[in-house]
């Protein structure tokens, strides 16, 4: 018989302590199971919800891009239908005024026809060069070019609007300067930004044009006397369909797309262009471009 000894009774009270602590720790270790179980199903059922969802986005991905492709093959489809007529309409009519059989009154509205013309023919232009923007099928073609003449016979394209607009339209350039550019799409820059001053001066206006170089690259700079771009549109009126100041914009036409299409074009010759304040009121854009071709540039 053992004795009932403190040592006895200690011994005895531990072994009951174990026997809880071992009843405890399964206890635990039982919920322990159940919890990872009902976890596990959690996991299961919010990685299936995630699935579910990640083909609904596939699915509306895929949706979106069928959209956009019909979209540019709209603009496409539209802009060469209205191209074709149109360049109709413009070719009679350089004609007539290329001749000395109209009187003053029928030459002024013959201008309006032909000024008018080539703004929507501009309008045109852009929605095709979107169009193969998205479609990822514009490319650069250097040439050797004349940047002053280039400048100032795309501006002199102006004259009559800004003679009519009582706008003092001026350009600034050096005697010559020669340049590795695609002269058809700085061209097009230089029209955009151009046509964008106009939009936005008032009447009575002015606007600069003016041509740079310096350390490898040109610079062409308009500034105008409008009401300027304040800081927070300075990088949205770079995007598609964007007019900034809808008011203006809406009473001076055009489709947003002017300034998408100069940054496009900036950025496919390798180049960039920011807008800030002009000297005194209004707004100056600023292109740089290099003015020899990148190394493996496409030559004509």
């Amino acid at each position: 018989m053992i004795e009932d000894t403190p040592l006895h009774r200690k011994l005895q009270e531990a072994r009951a302590t174990i026997r809880a602590l071992q009843d405890e720790l399964a206890e635990t270790n039982s919920g322990l199971i159940a919890l990872t179980l009902e976890l596990e199903r959690r996991v299961e059922a919010r990685t299936g919800e995630l699935e579910a969802a990640n083909h609904d986005l596939a699915l509306l991905y895929e949706r979106a891009k069928a959209l956009d492709h019909m979209k540019t093959r709209f603009f496409a489809n539209v802009s060469h239908d209205l191209r074709t007529p149109l360049t109709l309409i413009l070719g009679p009519t350089s004609a007539l005024l290329a001749s000395d059989s109209l009187d003053k009154e029928a030459r002024a509205r013959l201008e309006v026809v032909e000024r008018n013309a080539r703004i929507l023919l501009r309008q045109i232009n852009d929605l095709l060069d979107v169009a193969k923007l998205d479609a990822g099928k514009l490319t650069a073609n250097y040439a050797t070019a004349n940047l002053t003449r280039l400048l100032r016979l795309t501006a002199s394209s102006f004259e009559a609007l800004a003679a009519e607009r009582r706008i003092t339209l001026s350009i600034d350039t050096p005697p010559a300067l020669p340049a590795q550019v695609d002269a058809e799409k700085l061209q097009r820059i230089v029209i955009n930004l151009l046509a964008n001053a106009f939009k936005f001066t008032p009447d009575g206006g002015t606007i600069t044009c003016r041509l740079r170089t310096g350390g490898g690259s040109a610079r062409v700079i308009v500034e105008d006397s409008g009401p300027g771009v304040p800081l927070s549109l300075r990088e949205s009126i770079f995007e598609p369909f964007h007019q900034g100041d809808e008011t203006i914009a809406q009473r001076s036409g055009g489709v947003g797309l002017g300034l998408a299409i100069v940054k496009e074009f900036v950025e496919l010759l390798g180049g960039g262009v920011v807008v800030g304040d002009a000297l005194g009121d209004g707004a100056c854009f600023e292109v740089t471009i290099s003015i020899l071709a990148p190394p493996g540039a496409r030559r004509r």
